[in-house]
């Protein structure tokens, strides 16, 4: 079985979710406070309903203006 549907997590909350590949998200940081540090989180579900996790990934906002 293919992935049916991923959902792409910021510090925890729910951002986005995709159902055709390529699954992708664009994080727009402009709002954001510079050197603010966030949690990126993935999970990928099969049409079984099977999920499969993703490790955190710790990011750093950095602002280059």
């Amino acid at each position: 079985m293919g992935v049916a549907k991923v959902e792409f997590y910021v510090d925890g909350t729910l951002a986005s979710t995709a159902a055709a590949s390529p699954y992708s998200y664009n994080w727009d940081t402009t709002g954001l406070t510079d050197q603010s540090i966030h949690t990126l989180s993935v999970k990928a579900y099969d049409a079984a309903g099977n999920v499969g996790i993703s490790a955190n990934v710790l990011v750093t906002v950095s602002s280059w203006v």
